[in-house]
């Protein structure tokens, strides 16, 4: 009866055995498989990230053409601004002088119109006002001597 016991125990710890052994199988595909599987998703992950790089590198690109523009057109801004600062100040200075010269020729034509003024009075003639004064005294005065003699 030991020895039959004893055998009883050694057929269960070789099935024991055997289902370990089974389990330890089984476990190790599934490790392997969970490796295989692990492997799989970091390559996809891998992929993903070399994706992402690739679109945040282009998308910096982008942006650096963008604000390389924007600096473009802000200096495009910023000369036009200054030219046409530039421009109104030119023509204010020669709305000025436009109009000191527009002074000065009023002023030349003033004394001028005086000058010819003078030069007709010198030369004997007078004005509509003046001959008709004059006329008057004439009259006046020729009605005096009529009357006197």
């Amino acid at each position: 009866e030991r020895k039959k016991k004893a055998l009883i125990r050694a057929e269960a710890e070789l099935e024991s055995h055997r289902t370990r052994s089974l389990t330890l199988e089984q476990a190790a595909k599934e490790v392997e498989q969970m490796a295989k599987d692990a492997d799989v998703r970091a390559e996809r992950a891998e992929r993903a990230l070399q994706e992402l790089k690739e679109k945040t590198y282009k998308e910096s690109e982008h942006l650096f053409k963008q604000r390389q523009e924007e600096t473009n057109t802000l200096a495009e801004i910023n000369g036009a601004q200054r030219t046409s600062r530039n421009a109104s100040s030119r023509i204010r200075k020669l709305d000025e002088q436009a109009q000191r010269q527009r002074e000065l020729v009023y002023n030349a034509d003033f004394k001028l119109q005086l000058l010819e003024r003078r030069i007709s009075r010198m030369q004997g003639e007078r004005t509509e006002a003046e001959k008709r004064d004059l006329t008057k005294k004439i009259k006046a005065l020729t009605e005096e001597v009529e009357a006197a003699t």
